[in-house]
């Protein structure tokens, strides 16, 4: 059991970091970001060519 115990005590960890809404928010601002930076830079790249 104490070998087993870190590891359980490991994934509960990452379980609650992957339910908690907080990292669910920050992900989607970064996708959006990201995909609102290729948008913008073909924009530019289609405007001036």
């Amino acid at each position: 059991m104490m070998i087993l115990h870190p590891l359980d005590e490991q994934a509960l960890h990452w379980n609650e970091i992957a339910a908690h809404p907080t990292w669910l928010r920050i992900a989607g601002t970064a996708v959006t970001a990201l995909i609102g930076s290729f948008v913008m830079l073909f924009g530019v790249v289609a405007w001036l060519s």
